[in-house]
């Protein structure tokens, strides 16, 4: 804001600026929470590396990968969404958004992938 105003010919410091805009017009900073430790639980299952970082493949559909990720929206929530790649040709084969992450969306966005095969 500072910046803003010296721009427009009004030179002022910092600190009457913030005076101004927290004090008389009342703006404050939106500030996102931090966000708490993480808690390392038990391995619940654990799957050997296939792949060994050999990410060239012959033939399509040979080799699939998978992603969730999260998506935060206008009105603060949140969703889910789990696509499969095919690694052949980087190719989306299926996805899928949810309210929440869960081995369920997996297993639905896997269903729908063998569907349009």
């Amino acid at each position: 804001m500072k910046i803003f105003l010296a721009r427009k010919g009004s030179f002022y410091s910092k600190a009457t600026v913030h005076k101004y805009m927290n004090g008389e017009l009342r703006l404050k900073s939106i500030v996102m929470k931090k966000k708490s430790a993480y808690l390392k639980g038990t391995e619940h299952k654990v799957f050997p590396n296939l792949l060994n970082r050999k990410f060239t493949v012959q033939a399509p559909n040979s080799v699939w990968c998978t992603d969730f990720t999260y998506m935060n929206l206008s009105n603060g929530s949140k969703r889910y969404n789990c696509t499969i790649l095919d690694i052949y040709d980087r190719s989306v084969i299926a996805t899928l958004n949810g309210k929440e992450i869960t081995s369920n969306l997996a297993i639905r966005t896997l269903k729908l992938a063998f569907k349009n095969l």
